[in-house]
């Protein structure tokens, strides 16, 4: 990839990286408070905070309510909820550029996302498939996906563990099928054992490419 490309995915990343952390942040607050409405919510109250297993934990209980007539917390329901946190993001417009900055400064610099798609010869973190070797698979028709077009010829960032998000020192490379399958569901040490048997089947299509036997 360019130097270009590189700094594209970037881009897109912190835009979602913010949505999300910013999301989390919001929802933890009126957890914690929801009477107070999100009222007094300020951005040093978003540059202290620090995601942790509970708040997540709080965060998909909203995220995966089945409507928002649901209870979230004491007699507020999940539609309170995003009653909230949209009259605060309507109060809070003219700063959000604020809040924007101050993610950026947490989230992973630029320089180690570039480092992570020009240090030396890439493999998955998980299934240890190089791109070298993706690429000798598309090139002999061994990859069936059909979103070949926008995915799977370069590898992709993956934050770790969904919880702490992209993070300085939690962003890792890894191939679309490993990324398509891990998502937010699985911790790395959970995902292991699939990335294995997807790693199993990538050598058995490898091994039958003439250009790849001993």
């Amino acid at each position: 990839m360019t130097s270009a490309e590189i700094s594209q995915r970037y881009q897109r990343l912190l835009t979602r990286s913010f949505a999300r952390h910013l999301d989390l942040f919001l929802t933890t607050c009126y957890y914690r408070a929801p009477a107070d409405g999100l009222l007094a919510i300020t951005s040093e109250a978003y540059e202290a905070f620090q995601p942790t297993r509970e708040a997540w934990t709080v965060y998909l209980r909203s995220q995966q309510a089945k409507s928002f007539d649901a209870l979230f917390v004491n007699t507020y329901t999940v539609g309170d909820l995003h009653h909230a946190i949209e009259a605060w993001e309507t109060r809070s417009a003219a700063e959000m550029g604020k809040y924007r900055t101050i993610h950026r400064q947490q989230c992973l610099p630029q320089a180690e996302f570039q480092g992570l798609f020009t240090a030396g010869e890439r493999a998955c973190s998980y299934c240890r498939i190089t791109e070298a070797e993706f690429a000798q698979l598309i090139a002999d028709g061994q990859v069936q996906t059909r979103r070949l077009r926008t995915r799977g010829t370069t590898f992709e960032a993956d934050c770790r563990e969904p919880w702490l998000g992209y993070a300085p020192s939690h962003v890792t490379l890894c191939c679309y099928w490993c990324n398509n399958a891990k998502t937010d569901e699985f911790t790395p040490d959970e995902f292991q054992p699939v990335a294995n048997a997807l790693a199993r089947v990538w050598r058995q299509r490898l091994d039958g490419i003439p250009s790849t036997r001993g």
